[in-house]
């Protein structure tokens, strides 16, 4: 279970980066932060990695968290098919 705090982090800190180095058009307040990644930012790039890393990190960590019971099945899969729609 301490992947998924771990993914957490590292998530929010590749949002806070890409928040930083955001073109002044960027607006935390009316923009999205999937925006970031679109293709018309300069480093969109660094949060498409973010989405990546995120939902790469979290799917094995539910993986491993199913295979050695930490997490049941039921509960595992949802956050499983979530992880892995970011990541792709």
């Amino acid at each position: 279970m301490m992947g998924i705090w771990i993914s957490t982090i590292l998530f929010l800190t590749f949002i806070i980066i890409a928040q930083v180095i955001s073109p002044p058009e960027y607006s935390w307040r009316t923009n999205t932060v999937s925006e970031l990644a679109a293709q018309k930012y300069k480093n969109g790039k660094l949060m498409q990695a973010g989405f990546i890393c995120f939902g790469l990190f979290l799917s094995g960590s539910i993986i491993f968290s199913i295979i050695f019971d930490q997490l049941p099945l039921y509960k595992g899969i949802p956050i499983l098919i979530y992880a892995l729609s970011v990541g792709i």
